[in-house]
């Protein structure tokens, strides 16, 4: 493939992405109705398959965009394409009622190429909440049987372009540029019998908020050797931003007429974000632990969500890197757990939410291109005290194109 083929068809791809992503209703959680929807797991199918860690990781044929430090572990004269594809079944279950709901639909796509040898740079475009629900209630008043219905989709989502530099075989810096934008709809309908005016009342409510925003994210690495032949990789990241704009758009509708309160434009707080971690690898192992805070209770204008925090920690084992006869030693195997607490709250109560993980890496035969694939089972949240359990699994496909640019082939 040529050069501007590996450039321009990743580009055109980049650009249809918004199109696929903002197409999907990818979430069905009652809880996505509040806040600014249910937040997406962060990571490539790599990264989900060990648990979320990304803090410490540097590969030099995959992208990490969690730590934008981890850029110039790619191989100088590389380019990289990455896209994921994820499938979930999610089963809600309450005192009295079980569910089971599934969706498909394209996760993220990103590439990673040199500047220099010292500089790399990345492109990407990423899920980063979606909003996808629909509630039904019947309840007994003084007024008879009234019915209330509640619906609403959509989600925000993130274009990045990240660039690091590698200051010495130890230490590497960098940044991301992130764009938030979407939308969130919601809605909300009340029906009840009026039996003096002979008719049915109906109530509809539809609001619909607009977000985008400006973030930046600064990420730094530092590598040295341990324990002889191990590198021992400290790792961090922190979100800065002015914040994030907003306008909400609110219409109600009756039997007898619909009214448009004026549209009423926003400021809110971005919420910090800190991420801390390390990586122990070597040509066999890699194992690594991260820890994430995020200060969602600064936010004003969304409800019942709190501060948060989450632990992950994950293993990688690749039995012989080079080995040509025997296929199933050069696969990678990973697995991970991770532990979530807080984000929503209902009845005085944080939302937990914790999984295991586990992966494969299936790497093409005399080629850094990989088939990535992660399975994440977990439950979120619980039965008691009037809130809802979800059980879940999610797989992720995810193929990372490795090839090399800038290398002329010498001979036929």
């Amino acid at each position: 493939m040529s050069i501007k083929l590996k450039i321009i068809i990743p580009l055109i791809l980049l650009t249809l992405h918004p199109v696929f992503l903002l197409s999907q209703k990818n979430s069905h959680h009652p809880f996505s109705r509040y806040g600014i929807g249910e937040i997406e797991y962060e990571g490539f199918a790599q990264n989900r398959a060990l648990g979320g860690i990304s803090a410490g990781l540097r590969f030099n044929n995959r992208i990490n965009y969690q730590n934008p430090a981890s850029y110039t572990s790619q191989d100088t004269n590389s380019f990289v394409f990455d896209v994921g594809l994820q499938t979930a079944q999610n089963e809600f279950s309450t005192q009295n009622n079980r569910m089971i709901k599934n969706q498909t639909n394209l996760n993220y796509m990103s590439i990673g190429f040199p500047v220099t040898s010292k500089w790399k740079s990345s492109i990407g475009i990423l899920p980063y909440s979606n909003t996808g629900y629909e509630i039904k209630v019947t309840s007994e008043t003084t007024r008879g049987t009234e019915y209330y219905r509640y619906d609403g989709n959509g989600g925000l989502r993130k274009f990045y372009i990240g660039n690091a530099y590698e200051f010495n075989e130890n230490l590497s810096v960098g940044f991301n540029y992130f764009y938030l934008f979407g939308t969130l709809k919601n809605s909300s309908n009340i029906q009840w019998n009026n039996p003096e005016a002979y008719r049915f009342e109906d109530l509809l409510t539809k609001k619909k908020m607009t977000v985008n925003s400006h973030v930046f994210n600064i990420g730094a690495q530092y590598t040295t050797k341990v324990f002889k032949n191990y590198d021992l990789t400290l790792g961090a990241s922190y979100d800065i931003s002015p914040g994030f704009k907003g306008e909400k758009t609110t219409m109600h509708t009756t039997n007898i007429d619909t009214t448009m309160p004026p549209d009423n434009s926003f400021n809110e707080t971005y919420p910090s974000n800190l991420l801390v971690g390390f990586s122990l690898s070597n040509q066999k192992l890699t194992w690594g632990a991260d820890f994430k805070y995020t200060s969602w209770s600064n936010l004003s204008n969304f409800s019942n969500i709190t501060d948060s925090y989450s632990l992950h920690t994950g293993l990688q084992y690749i039995p012989e890197r080079e080995a040509l006869k025997n296929y199933f030693k050069k696969i990678n195997y990973r697995v991970g757990a991770y532990y979530k607490d807080g984000y929503y709250t209902f009845n005085g109560e944080t939302i937990k939410d914790f999984g295991i993980t586990f992966g494969l890496g299936l790497p093409l035969k005399y080629k850094k291109t990989n088939f990535n694939i992660s399975c994440q089972l977990g439950k979120k949240g619980k039965i008691d005290n009037g809130l809802i359990e979800k059980r879940y699994a999610i797989i992720n496909f995810g193929i990372t194109f490795f090839d090399f640019w800038f290398v002329q082939q010498k001979y036929q």
